[in-house]
């Protein structure tokens, strides 16, 4: 997911890399004069149109999960991400190759959560998790910190 650019650490970069913050007059993917849930709403009918099942799958609950995903990343947060204490048991996840904002933002979320991994899979893409030996590791460090069963 998208790091918090409204966090009063954000650097100016990882700001500038929201490439939904552009006008919506100026870029296509720019959504600033644009309702999102629109845009959500065409994402949604080409993912369909595609016949991609994995792209199918991930809007086949409809857009409301992608717009409080959009919505969340780019308000104040009622809590401080420097709070949690969790240390190494908080891992933070990208894939090498994933957008640009979330390639910045993941080492900005690591360095906010005191002792937290960051983990960067080379070659990764956004959906890298979706691989079974990407999703395997993820749930080998649960199993580790937490004890769920993998």
């Amino acid at each position: 997911s998208d790091p918090p650019y409204a966090h009063h650490l954000a650097t100016p970069e990882l700001r500038q890399s929201d490439s939904f913050s552009r006008s919506a007059d100026v870029d296509k993917t720019g959504l600033y004069g644009r309702e999102p849930a629109s845009f959500a709403q065409e994402g949604r009918a080409a993912a369909l149109g595609s016949k991609n099942p994995v792209k199918v799958h991930a809007w086949k609950g409809g857009i409301d999960g992608w717009v409080c995903d959009f919505t969340l990343e780019r308000v104040p947060w009622s809590f401080s991400l420097e709070s949690i204490t969790l240390g190494p048991r908080a891992s933070i996840w990208v894939g090498g190759e994933d957008y640009e904002q979330i390639v910045l933002g993941a080492p900005f979320l690591q360095r906010l959560v005191s002792g937290s991994e960051l983990h960067v899979v080379p070659g990764g893409r956004h959906s890298f998790c979706k691989q079974p030996e990407h999703l395997a590791a993820i749930l080998r460090e649960m199993h580790l910190h937490f004890g769920f069963e993998a």
